[in-house]
C-alpha cells in the first residue's frame, strides 16, 4: 500500500492516447518538480533526488513501464503539540531512458538527504548477420 499523499491520475484518465502521449509530456502529472539530476554512466543509468530531511521509511519508490515515481511524506512529530505545523509532501515522476535490464533491480541509497537510483542498462548485443541462401 502506497504512501503517498498526492493522487496523481490515473492512467486512463491522464494519458488518454496511450505510451506516446506520456513520452512526449514526460513532465505532466508532476505535484512538484526540482532537486532531480540524471546522467548516464558506461553500464548504469543514474538518478538523484534531493531529499533534506526525510527518512528512508518516508519514501515509496516505484518504477513502472519507464516511468519511476518517487513519493515522500515527511512525518508528523507526535510528541510535539502545534498550533499550526506544516506538513511537506512531493511527488516526482521521470521517464529513464535508454534500454534498461529488465532483469536487474535497480539499486537505491539515501545518504545525507541525497536518494540515488541506479538502473542497470541492458548489454549492447553485436547485431546479427543473415545469411542469403541461394
Amino acid at each position: 500500500m502506497s504512501r503517498c499523499p498526492v493522487k496523481l491520475y490515473e492512467e486512463e484518465e491522464f494519458w488518454p492516447f496511450g505510451d506516446w502521449s506520456r513520452q512526449l509530456f514526460p513532465s505532466l502529472g508532476m505535484a512538484q518538480t526540482g532537486g532531480i539530476s540524471m546522467w548516464e554512466e558506461e553500464s548504469y543509468v543514474v538518478t538523484e533526488a534531493a531529499l533534506p530531511g526525510i527518512k528512508k521509511e518516508e519514501i515509496d519508490l516505484s518504477f513502472e513501464h519507464g516511468l519511476l515515481t518517487i513519493c515522500a511524506q515527511k512525518k508528523e512529530n507526535k510528541e510535539k503539540k502545534y498550533y499550526q505545523k506544516a506538513e511537506s509532501s512531493f511527488v516526482y515522476k521521470l521517464l529513464i531512458p535508454g534500454e534498461l535490464d529488465e532483469n536487474t533491480q535497480p539499486d537505491a541509497s539515501l545518504k545525507e538527504g541525497q536518494l540515488q537510483i541506479r538502473f542497470k542498462k541492458q548489454e549492447k548485443k553485436a547485431p546479427r548477420t543473415i545469411e542469403i541462401r541461394d
